[in-house]
């Protein structure tokens, strides 16, 4: 190639690389500072968190879902950032709650992942640990004759309070208490499904943006592999003299 060609080439690919830099530096940003965040996500706890910003959550307008809880005096009982509440008032922790019984002194709370016993004052008096009593998932639970009724794989079981153990039962007359949605003046809809793992995910990938954002990654890709090459034959070029 002759030198004059070779000069004309260089203060092309100068100009363009300069250019190309400019272009690709916020998308380079932004996939570099969501790959270092999902580097550490587990100790971040990202994975555990889920935003509840309208504008983050535009594209996951499906995981908004309002919140359901349990009337109880008047008030709702209900789940929200891993808390238990009656009405705003923190009860305790709770990822997801699922079912509901009052007894005569004491109230049953089936968060999914824990059973909480509270007394009549909405107090925690204990958390149990589901998996000690079955590896499967409770259905549902009553308050039945002066006992907690739960039925477990589709078969109904006391719990004994003073030893902490399950024994068959018949199937009880009273029904579970059903969930429902709360009121939009006590909680709007929430996201409860995408968490903020699930969310730098797509904004590394570009998915967030929808169909053409991942194209634009694509082009930022492109464009830092254009200038790691165009760098580079800048630079040999000039120690070669050209």
């Amino acid at each position: 190639m002759k030198t004059s060609t070779r000069r004309q080439l260089r203060f092309w690919l100068h100009k363009w690389h300069r250019r190309a830099g400019l272009l690709a530096a916020l998308i380079i940003i932004l996939v570099t500072l969501t790959g270092l965040l999902l580097n550490h996500i587990s100790t971040t706890g990202l994975d555990r968190l889920y935003p509840q910003n309208a504008l983050i959550l535009t594209p996951y307008q499906h995981a908004l879902s309002r919140p359901q809880g349990f009337a109880v005096d008047a008030q709702w009982l209900w789940s929200a950032d891993g808390q238990l509440r009656l009405g705003q008032q923190v009860l305790g922790d709770c990822r997801q709650l699922q079912g509901y019984a009052r007894g005569d002194d004491s109230q049953f709370v089936d968060c999914s992942s824990q059973w909480l016993l509270l007394d009549s004052s909405n107090q925690l008096l204990d958390v149990l640990e589901p998996s000690l009593f079955s590896e499967e998932p409770l259905k549902a639970v009553v308050w039945s004759d002066g006992a907690y009724q739960l039925n477990i794989a589709s078969s109904w079981f006391t719990l004994d309070l003073l030893s902490y153990q399950l024994t068959p039962a018949a199937v009880p007359v009273e029904r579970a208490q059903p969930r429902q949605f709360l009121p939009s003046q006590l909680a709007v809809a929430r996201n409860e499904s995408i968490s903020w793992q699930r969310v730098l995910l797509d904004l590394h990938s570009g998915r967030w943006f929808g169909s053409w954002g991942v194209w634009l990654v694509d082009a930022a890709a492109l464009m830092l592999l254009f200038l790691a090459l165009s760098g580079a034959w800048i630079w040999f070029s000039r120690k070669r003299g050209f």
